[in-house]
């Protein structure tokens, strides 16, 4: 059992992830098969205004660009080098005009199998 990993950029591929009309590319990185804990990656959101009802605890580390996240009465802006804490349990719509990337990391890994 392998207990460190390196993800070399350049052996990662953008992956389509599908979700009505929104352009978003993921590279999953620490999944299932890697943790039982936790969850990680990168994600690309191009001009789009996505919503996720949230049944984990993600903290995002702004790469590249800007993004506008609402929650309730909430709205703030993050830009490259910000980190941004979303709590589970929540609905929270991302708006991006240009293009951002962003590395996540969520908890629990298995939050699809608690729905």
């Amino acid at each position: 059992m392998e207990n460190i990993f390196v993800f070399k950029g350049k052996n990662q591929k953008w992956e389509k992830y599908e979700l009505a009309n929104n352009e978003i590319y993921i590279k999953d990185q620490i999944n299932k098969k890697i943790s039982n804990t936790i969850g990680a990656g990168i994600s690309k959101i191009v001009s789009s205004n996505p919503e996720f009802f949230l049944k984990y605890d993600e903290i995002q580390y702004i790469l590249k660009g800007s993004i506008f996240f609402t929650c309730k009465n909430e709205k703030i802006r993050a830009t490259k080098g910000d980190t941004v804490f979303l709590r589970k349990d929540n609905k929270v719509k991302y708006t991006v005009k240009d293009e951002v990337i962003f590395f996540y990391c969520n908890y629990p890994v298995n939050w699809d199998e608690l729905l």
